[in-house]
């Protein structure tokens, strides 16, 4: 029986470095967005220093920003699972490729 000739077998389209510094690039912005979403939702939530109709709408203002910096948060803690999980496929599927080649 023959054979046909192995076919070439390129690797999957993506830079592993460049995920690894995108991955930790995210993970940064993830802190980032806890360390606000902590300090908007403590003393500073009751716009301190701040009276009456002015104190109100502080407050208010304080209330949807941490709201948007907690969804940030959230958002971009997915993204991290996910483009981590991304990364470890494709270092997978690199190595099998390799030990494909040797073969």
């Amino acid at each position: 029986m023959t054979l046909p000739a192995p076919v070439p077998l390129e690797s999957p389209p993506g830079d592993p470095e460049s995920l690894a510094a995108l991955v930790s690039a995210v993970a940064g912005a993830v802190t980032g967005a806890c360390v606000l979403a902590d300090f908007l939702a403590g003393p500073a939530a009751q716009a301190p220093g701040w009276l009456g109709a002015d104190a109100t709408a502080a407050a208010g203002q304080v209330t949807a920003v941490t709201g948007l910096a907690g969804a940030a948060r959230d958002a971009l803690t997915a993204a991290l699972g996910r483009l981590g999980s991304h990364g470890v496929v494709l270092a997978d599927a690199r190595r099998a490729i390799a030990l494909l080649r040797r073969d």
